[in-house]
Formats: C-alpha cells, sequence, structure tokens
C-alpha cells in the first residue's frame, strides 16, 4: 500500500456535529514498541479499544489470544495506541476472516488514510483466517493512533495486528 502522509497535523476532528468526540492523539503512553527496531510486533485485535458496533466474540475457531474482534453493523472499529521507537514507515498486516470482500477505512493519527484498505473474500466466517493484507503507514517516533474503522458497511473480522519494523 501507499504510505499515509501524516504532515504536521496532531489533532483532527471527529465530526462536525457536537456530540462527536474530537480525535485526539496522545503525547504519551500505548503498547511500548521499542522492541520493533529487531522484530515485528503482534498485538490482539480484541485487546483494541473497541468502538461503535464493534464487539469481541468467540466463534469459529483458529484465532489466536482470548478472540476476535467482530465489525458487525454498520458503525464500528478498532483503535490502538502504539508508541514506536523510531520515526519511519511501518507495515500494518492485519489477520482477518470473511466470507464475501469488503473495505475498512483507514486513519493514522487521526488523519484519514487517502484510500480505504480493501479486505479479500476469505470463503468462510471465523475459521478462515488469512494474513495477506499489508499496507505501509508512516509514523513518528512516540506514541501513535491508529483507527481502522467500518466504511459505510460492517466489515472482516479480525484476530490480530502485525506491525513490521520501520524502513527509516
Amino acid at each position: 500500500g501507499e504510505p499515509v502522509d501524516l504532515g504536521d497535523a496532531v489533532n483532527g476532528s471527529g465530526g462536525s456535529d457536537s456530540d462527536v468526540p474530537s480525535c485526539i492523539v496522545p503525547t504519551s503512553g500505548g503498547d511500548d514498541l521499542a522492541a520493533l527496531l529487531t522484530a515485528p510486533r503482534t498485538l490482539e485485535c480484541e485487546d483494541a479499544e473497541l468502538t461503535g458496533s464493534a464487539a469481541v466474540a468467540m466463534d469459529g475457531s483458529g484465532w489466536e489470544g482470548q478472540g476476535f474482534a467482530d465489525m458487525k453493523g454498520d458503525e464500528g472499529g478498532m483503535v490502538w495506541v502504539v508508541n514506536v521507537p523510531a520515526s519511519g514507515q511501518y507495515g500494518l498486516t492485519f489477520r482477518y476472516t470473511q466470507d464475501n470482500t469488503r473495505d475498512m477505512a483507514l486513519s493514522i493519527n487521526c488523519i484519514p488514510a487517502d484510500a480505504p484498505i480493501a479486505f479479500n473474500d476469505t470463503n468462510a466466517w471465523n475459521t478462515g483466517w488469512v494474513a495477506d493484507v499489508t499496507t505501509l503507514v508512516s509514523l513518528r517516533e512516540g506514541p501513535n493512533r491508529i483507527e481502522l474503522y467500518t466504511n459505510g458497511g460492517s466489515g472482516p473480522n479480525f484476530d490480530t495486528l502485525k506491525i513490521s519494523p520501520p524502513i527509516c
């Protein structure tokens, strides 16, 4: 995929409706990914902050951890805050399953990516897990907010997010 350009923006708006919270990029904290300089790190999707109608599920088989994140409904997503050791291009690889083809929107540090991420038909729900979608994103040294969210319909079920070392 194409890298997502962060520009100089740190905070963005979640929308013009006063009930919608603003997107905030933390200035500290997050999963410490210092070891990313030498090896990838895998995060469980059910451990992400789930938004909207997204929920933890444990149907089927083959998933890792305590379950997976089910992107049911037409408004849901996952948010991770990761603290990375260096600015650079990082690979995000999603392990997912679905019985059709759907895409999801991606936002890095509150800036939406130019195009959605397409996820392939795995021909099964909750058993046909694949990790065949990787996108490159620009992360800055320190805390970064990664959000993957539904794009006008429900989305795949997600097991893990693997973050690969930076291309500095």
